[in-house]
């Protein structure tokens, strides 16, 4: 290709604009992707399996209740246990992991790392339903 021809096309600001879309156009569909991909769906299997036995409507120690999407983002006595976009501020996770006692699921096996991740990038994604 003529350097010329390239030149013209880079100041008329061709390159840029076709390029930009190309590159921007992968990102937004993987992110939309990655937000569909952690949907509640996903994590509650692993919720009703480990919490939902002590955490459901009629039992709910620090009114946390475990049982649907709708009442896990209403929980909490203290304030919510999950805050969407911020694992690290979510008190299901400072549980789940240990930093916070007592660990839950209590009387249960810690949680694995793997669950945990799970929960995080849930959280991380905007904990959506």
């Amino acid at each position: 290709m003529n350097t010329q021809f390239v030149s013209l096309l880079a100041a008329c600001g061709i390159i840029p604009v076709a390029l930009g879309s190309l590159v921007s156009a992968q990102p937004a569909s993987q992110a939309k992707a990655s937000k569909t991909a952690m949907s509640y769906a996903k994590v509650a299997p692993l919720i009703k399996a480990q919490c939902v036995s002590c955490h459901n409507a009629k039992r709910s120690p620090e009114k946390v209740d475990l049982s649907s999407y709708q009442a896990l983002m209403k929980s909490g006595e203290h304030g919510p246990i999950v805050i969407a976009g911020h694992p690290e501020k979510s008190k299901l996770i400072s549980y789940v992991d240990g930093t916070k006692q007592p660990r839950m699921p209590m009387g249960k096996p810690a949680l694995g790392k793997a669950d945990i991740e799970l929960l995080k990038k849930w959280i991380a994604a905007g904990a959506k339903g």
